[in-house]
Formats: C-alpha cells, structure tokens, sequence
C-alpha cells in the first residue's frame, strides 16, 4: 500500500504492511511475518475501530466484517508461528500453501483497513489524524506481539486482554530469545551498582578517597596583631 508523506494514518499503516509482505515474500519465511502483523493487527483493534465505530456510517456491520478477515489472519499466523517455530503437529502442513493464504489474508485485510481510513481522513482534521496516527503507533510498541486468534474480544475486558497478552508474549519472547523487528519502549539505561557489577564480571570504580585533613598553618614569620 503506497503512502503519502503528508497522510500520517496510511503511514502508520503502511510500515507493518511493507514488513510483513516482506518476510512472507522471502524464500523461508521468518517470524517478522508473524510479529508485525501480530502487533499491528492488535494496535488496530484498540485505536482505529473504535474511531470507526464511533464516527462512520453503517460502523458496526463495517467493523464486524474487518475483524472477520483479521481473525482469519490471526488464525493463519498463529499456524505459521507453530510451523515456524517446530510444533510436531504443524510440521505436515505445506509451508508453501500456508504462506500464500497469509499474503492473500494480509491484502484482504489491508484493502479494508484503507477504505476505512480513506472514510476516516473526510471526517478527521489534520490534527485528529495525527492524533489517531499516534495513539497507533503509541499501541504498536505495546502490543502483543503474537497472534492470539482464540482469546474472545469482549469490548469491557479489551484493554486488560491487550495488556496482559503483551506481558505474557514479551516474557515468552525473552524465554525463547526471540528477536522483535517492531518499534520496542525506550528504556533508559540505569548505572550499574556494585553488586551487579560484581556478578557480572565488570569494574566498578572504586570511591573517590577521602580528603586529607589540611595541615595547621604556621605563623613563625608573621607579626601578631598588636595588642
């Protein structure tokens, strides 16, 4: 999906897009095809539905139909996270086949994503969309980051579910070395203390020395004051 500079909502968009058709186009698929829309697909249904829902015509049929497709794509990911990642059961399944159905997912899901953001920039100024744009690329960095196809969407739990699946995928991530291609928090470094310098093996710079006690100043050679 081509993008203008000046359209924040389509670039927001467009960077899984590009991402994800690009591991799926690869000779060996590999699990940035399933992280980027993974994460994408959960930052959408937090940010841009409900914008949809709330501000288009006809919004709810319109909604129900996009988060049919997504959840055939979510269901098509979490095969290939399993056949990528060397589940015994999904070792049968055509690696060929399994990445077609996902571009084909991954363009019916894009097409409507666009007609609902076309609909959304006539209704939206500048600044909202750039709001809307931020808010989902802000849901991007925090999203799970795998497909979760048989969690039910309750809209009152959403933001829990959201929140939760994130920290339960992110500590799997770390347990399975996983490297994740999409935008992550900035966290900023803290020093290290004595202790974990210790354990790791590092320096730790020792404190500076106390100062020594100034020596007492002599007065031979000096007048004393007259009395």
């Amino acid at each position: 999906m081509t993008t203008d500079a000046s359209d924040p909502l389509a670039d927001a968009a467009a960077q899984a897009h590009a991402a994800t058709t690009a591991a799926l186009a690869a000779p060996i698929p590999s699990l940035d095809g399933v992280t980027w829309p993974a994460v994408h697909l959960a930052a959408v249904e937090r940010a841009v539905y409900p914008a949809v829902l709330r501000l288009l015509p006809a919004a709810r049929y319109r909604v129900r139909m996009q988060m049919a497709v997504d959840h055939r794509l979510q269901h098509a990911l979490w095969e290939l996270d399993r056949r990528l990642t060397g589940d015994m059961s999904s070792l049968s399944a055509s690696l060929d086949g399994l990445t077609v159905r996902l571009r084909r997912l991954v363009d019916e899901h894009a097409a409507g994503e666009a007609a609902l953001l076309t609909e959304l920039r006539q209704v939206l100024d500048g600044d909202e969309q750039k709001a809307l744009a931020d808010e989902l690329a802000a849901l991007m960095v925090r999203a799970p980051t795998r497909p979760h196809p048989h969690t039910p969407h309750v809209r009152m739990t959403d933001a829990l579910t959201f929140a939760v699946e994130s920290w339960v995928d992110r500590i799997r991530d770390q347990l399975d070395s996983r490297i994740i291609p999409t935008p992550r928090p900035h966290r900023v470094a803290r020093p290290v203390g004595r202790w974990g310098a210790y354990l790791t093996g590092q320096s730790f710079p020792a404190p500076p020395a106390a100062p020594s006690p100034a020596a007492p100043r002599s007065i031979i050679g000096r007048s004393l004051p007259s009395r």
